[in-house]
């Protein structure tokens, strides 16, 4: 067992040959438990989520709120006399991780279809989602560097381990216990828009019609359940090391998709294949930016991090592409007639949609 966390090692063996907490390599059935928790709570109905998520958000804003009043108030040293010490690859480094802490607000699309006025609310979401986040990641990230300034050598350091050197182990229990409480906040959001994704899915019939089998409140039961049950499966048994690549790469083909899609959709494409060259070209114009991104990532972002010289070939290839790639968006744009209203005040519109993303 992990403290009072009863496992079962994937090899069977008993813990710690092979099986530790740090690889995650055990079956993790308090994470099922979860998981399965928060499928019960989204399937009886959006009020109900609605209420848990309000009250757990509020008490996570609580606990950060105090991550960055205890922290700067145990400000110690000035950690400006050795500011970014490892320079721009550092910074990168450290936003590349960062980003995930973003990753929730495309969820907020994800509910688009529950809001009364879009137009009004869907802005306002999003704007608040976005700046929220920043303003108290920035805030708590800060008030921990004051509280542990940067020596050389030093590893990673957490809140709970700060507070403890500080000898403020009061402190200490209250982020580890608030943390373990709040967990189940990260579960909920996750779970809650599933049922909106895939009974839009199923309306297009990429999947079966149970997806999108409302109960009387307006619920989809039937999808949530089977989505819950999967994700119940998945936390249970795939270790969070693997989980994490696939939550990079999830991350990164939903967003792709998701704004072909759009353009698909946009230009004549909508429920149909109305405009096959439309199609070719946002199928060109994904391998491309997929070429540009990996030559870029591999050829020039990863060396420069390492401080080493930029392969050449790689930076050849990414001009190419991206040249290829910046021509294809602006063929789409100006070769093909808009087939949806863009005047259209019931929808939601931003600036730059979908070609913006697209770089």
């Amino acid at each position: 067992a992990i403290g009072y966390h009863p496992v079962l090692c994937y090899n069977l063996q008993p813990y710690g040959q092979g099986c530790d907490e740090d690889d995650d390599y055990y079956f993790d059935p308090i994470a099922a438990v979860i998981t399965l928790l928060c499928t019960g709570i989204v399937a009886r109905g959006l009020n109900m989520g609605k209420i848990v998520i309000n009250a757990f958000t509020f008490a996570k804003i609580a606990l950060v709120a105090f991550l960055i009043v205890a922290g700067l108030a145990s400000w110690t040293g000035n950690q400006f006399d050795n500011f970014a010490p490892r320079g721009a690859p550092g910074v990168i480094r450290a936003t590349s991780l960062l980003f995930f802490g973003f990753i929730g607000f495309d969820e907020v699309c994800c509910m688009a279809s529950k809001a009364d006025n879009p137009v009004k609310t869907m802005p306002r979401a999003l704007a608040g989602t976005l700046i929220g986040a920043a303003l108290f990641s920035g805030l708590a990230q800060f008030s921990l560097s004051a509280m542990v300034p940067y020596t050389e050598g030093m590893k990673s350091i957490g809140f709970e381990e700060a507070f403890a050197n500080e000898g403020l182990f009061w402190a200490r229990w209250l982020v580890a216990v608030g943390e373990l409480v709040l967990l189940p906040l990260v579960v909920l959001l996750s779970v809650l828009p599933q049922p909106e994704v895939t009974a839009a899915m199923a309306e297009d019939g990429l999947l079966p019609p149970i997806f999108r089998q409302m109960n009387r409140k307006g619920t989809y039961v039937k999808g949530t359940w089977l989505c819950g049950s999967f994700l119940t499966l998945v936390a249970f048994a795939v270790p969070f090391v693997v989980l994490w690549d696939v939550i990079t790469l999830g991350v990164l083909m939903s967003f792709n998709l998701t704004n072909a899609a759009l353009i698909n959709m946009r230009y004549g494409n909508g429920g149909a294949l109305r405009k096959p060259w439309v199609d070719v070209l946002v199928w060109l114009l994904m391998i491309t930016m997929c070429i540009a991104g990996f030559t870029f990532n591999q050829g020039i972002l990863s060396p420069l991090l390492e401080e080493e010289p930029v392969i050449m070939l790689s930076v050849v290839f990414f001009g190419l592409s991206s040249a290829c790639a910046l021509a294809i968006m602006g063929g789409i744009r100006f070769g093909f007639e808009t087939r949806c209203d863009m005047d259209d005040t019931s929808i939601f519109k931003a600036w730059g949609v979908p070609f913006v993303p697209g770089l």
